[in-house]
């Protein structure tokens, strides 16, 4: 590990020694040093730009000229190699190279186009937004606001305290386990959430969506085909515009929203399945439903009563009983023959 002389900024290349070539003119460069990482360092007002890497070196960085231009600003234009940040509030912007980045405080940091990218916000406070490369992976620190990128595959790794937004790229896993973070999915191919205690969940508009969740988070599904894992109970979870696949846990309260259909596992006792009336023709399952064990379903007060609901029940050769709603939706109870009012509630 080397520092550019003159700045706090610490680059690195695995297993090679780092030699610098400063220079204020991009087409004038000091002789490469064989067998080292020879990085041109590029200084001009504002730290970025577009060069070629000279004959003989590995790598090109762009450095804004130390102590005058506000916010102090790195392109880490071309090379596979990494930058640590030893000062903060820096703008550093990664490139098409496979680089790894550690930011300071105040930073923004910025993904690029390279192969394989490590974004590293531990230290917190910071402004990350992903790149549109191949494989990336941003960690996050306690209130760091991150944006995913628009890549192919795509980790990050939240903090208490954290805003993260998801990207737009092919598949995407978000781990919010550490919990107090707020989250909201994104707009890509296949995306995994996973909360923790006290996070806040909006499920994104991708392919296909896994939201798993722990005790006391509150999940909202998007757009997207959405599996919901809420088994460690005392969950709220709303359902959103794809499909819906729920396992719910004790003291959970899950309700519908705007779905083609909503297949719900009830799986510890106590919940509550809402049915809030706003989409006509749905057609919502719910299985190992226990009403000695206090779960019911909720109906909208305004449209259903329970004693009309459960007078609307049908019950098929295999023991399912389904029962018809006001606007045409159905709710079928999986494996359960007879019901009658007190499966009911409302709201």
């Amino acid at each position: 590990m080397a520092s550019i002389p003159g700045s706090h900024y610490e680059i690195f290349a695995p297993g090679q020694t780092v030699n610098f070539g400063l220079t204020y003119d991009a087409n004038s460069f000091a002789p490469p040093v064989p067998g080292e990482f020879n990085l041109e360092v590029i200084i001009n007002a504002t730290g970025t730009g577009n060069y070629p890497t000279p004959p003989g070196y590995q790598g090109v960085l762009i450095e804004s000229v130390p102590g005058k231009t506000i916010p102090p600003t790195v392109t880490m234009l071309h090379g596979d190699y990494g930058l640590i940040d030893a000062g903060g509030n820096d703008r550093i912007f990664l490139g098409d190279g496979s680089e790894s980045v550690q930011g300071a405080s105040g930073d923004t940091l910025a993904g690029g186009t390279g192969l394989n990218q490590f974004l590293d916000a531990h230290l917190g406070n910071q402004s990350v937004t992903g790149g549109s490369g191949g494989t990336e992976t941003i960690f996050g620190g306690t209130g760091d606001t991150i944006r995913g990128g628009s890549g192919g595959n795509e980790t990050i790794g939240g903090r208490p305290g954290d805003t993260i937004i998801g990207g737009s790229g092919g598949n995407e896993s978000i781990d919010g386990s550490q919990g107090g973070q707020s989250i909201v999915g994104g707009t890509g191919g296949n995306e995994t959430i996973w909360g923790g205690p006290g996070d806040t969940i909006h499920g994104g508009s991708g392919g296909n969506e896994t939201l798993a969740g722990v005790s006391g988070e509150t999940i909202t599904g998007g757009a997207a085909n959405t599996f919901f894992d809420a088994t460690a109970g005392n969950d709220s979870i709303l359902a959103g515009g794809g499909n819906s696949t729920m396992f719910g846990g004790a003291h959970d309260t899950v309700q519908g929203v705007s779905g083609g259909s909503a297949s719900i596992g009830f799986a510890g006792g106590n919940e509550t399945f809402w049915d809030d009336g706003a989409t006509a023709g749905r057609h919502d399952s719910i299985s190992t439903f226990s009403q000695a064990g206090g779960d019911r379903v909720s109906l909208n007060s305004l449209t259903d009563t329970p004693a009309g609901v459960a007078g609307t029940a049908v019950t098929d050769g295999s023991g399912n009983t389904t029962v018809t709603l006001h606007d045409g939706s159905t709710i079928t109870f999986i494996g359960i023959s007879t019901i009658n009012n007190t499966f009911f509630t409302t709201h």
